[in-house]
């Protein structure tokens, strides 16, 4: 994943933070894992290392887990994103 994809699928997950929050913790954190791997198990720049840091303090704080989304809650995501994505085409 190259940076800039990275910003735009980070400021995509943003937009669930107000009414799905399991989605967005579920999101960003998948995103941060991909981009860490992608780039040989480190961040590719100090400002994407400081995001994750800072997503680590508040992903703690909310006391946020991956087994708190649902597989439920994800399949509805994905029907309602594709759905909308097919509609653009």
């Amino acid at each position: 994943m190259d940076y800039p994809l990275f910003l735009r699928y980070n400021k995509f997950a943003d937009n669930y933070k107000i009414g799905v929050p399991n989605l967005y913790y579920f999101l960003k954190d998948c995103g941060f894992q991909l981009i860490y791997k992608a780039n040989g198990n480190r961040f590719p720049n100090l400002e994407s290392q400081n995001m994750c840091n800072s997503f680590k303090a508040e992903k703690q704080q909310a006391q946020w887990q991956r087994s708190k989304m649902t597989k439920n809650e994800y399949s509805t995501f994905l029907k309602i994103f594709i759905k909308n994505w097919i509609s653009i085409l």
